[in-house]
């Protein structure tokens, strides 16, 4: 089976992840590089939480910046 392919993602820029995440240090951000799969595992590592919390955290961070982006996106039209 082939694993999926993450790639960078713009909702997961330094900024929105320090601000969700103020304990990151510079050096994980850049680990990170916009990487869903390397957030994830970073908030295991950084925060010792479980998967199921990393996942959910991720899950939640991500749909509120999409929806906070959309929001945006309406509001300039």
């Amino acid at each position: 089976m082939n694993r999926p392919e993450f790639h960078a993602n713009p909702t997961l820029s330094e900024n929105r992840i320090r601000n969700q995440w103020p304990d990151m240090c510079d050096g994980e951000l850049d680990r990170i590089d916009g990487r869903p799969d390397r957030l994830y595992h970073a908030l295991i590592q950084k925060y010792g939480i479980s998967r199921d919390e990393a996942a959910q955290q991720l899950w939640d961070f991500v749909k509120h910046t999409a929806r906070r982006d959309s929001e945006t996106v309406s509001s300039n039209i």
